[in-house]
């Protein structure tokens, strides 16, 4: 039940010289390497198993034999969720000892060790482990891209946009300028691209002249 559990996980292809049920274990195996021993339990938590950790160890049972049995089949199998691993752990030393520390978690140390060994020389051919590294780089750059950048937006709003709507706007207001009434000389504040009436109103001290704007045949004197 358990390798059908983590095999719904999808997309394993069957391996040449294998039957179903051992790409079915294999499948389980390579979900394992990716998810640990807590991310496994989990996955069977979610799938209502009565007992996940004994369930683990059963998993576990079966990884060693087939191990035993045939190594390179199950290296293959789990050898491009390692590398996925390492990429996502940044690569390096410290990759290394996460990845060896998963290995122990499924297999005894012994054979853990042989597939850590293994899977270092592989990646240190051609240049391979050099370019899963930089590709591990450029995933960690992305990653603190995207929080920097979430954590702009969050700030400013622009990911919320009830937030948005509270934000003050900014106001493009006309220029003004002061020009004195052509009948008494008060000084008036204007907005040439705005103003459409000339009041000088006797309530601001003004003489109570009124015009359309601009005055017809009067330069308004500025000041």
């Amino acid at each position: 039940m358990f390798f059908t559990i983590l095999s719904n996980f999808g997309g394993f292809q069957l391996m040449a010289g294998t039957t179903d049920n051992e790409t079915l274990m294999l499948e389980a195996i390579a979900h394992m390497v990716i998810d640990g021993k807590s991310g496994t339990i989990n996955v069977f938590k979610n799938a209502s198993v009565t007992d996940p950790e004994d369930e683990w160890a059963q998993c576990c049972l079966q990884a060693i034999v087939m191990a035993l049995g045939n190594e390179d089949t199950v290296f293959h199998a789990i050898d491009t969720n390692l590398r996925l691993l390492y990429i996502s752990l940044g690569g390096g030393r410290a990759a290394d000892i996460i990845l060896a520390d998963r290995l122990k978690e499924i297999f005894p140390e012994n054979v853990a060790y042989q597939f850590m060994k293994r899977f270092q020389q592989e990646i240190d051919k051609q240049g391979i482990r050099e370019h899963l590294e930089r590709v591990a780089r450029m995933s960690l750059a992305i990653k603190v891209s995207k929080f920097f950048s979430n954590a702009f937006m969050a700030q400013t709003g622009q990911n919320n946009p009830a937030a948005l709507n509270n934000v003050p706007k900014k106001k493009n207001t006309p220029p003004s300028i002061t020009v004195l009434c052509p009948r008494c000389k008060a000084r008036k504040v204007i907005r040439p691209s705005e103003t459409k009436m000339f009041r000088c109103k006797k309530s601001a001290k003004g003489c109570g002249y009124e015009s359309v704007y601009p005055i017809p045949g009067v330069t308004l004197e500025r000041v």
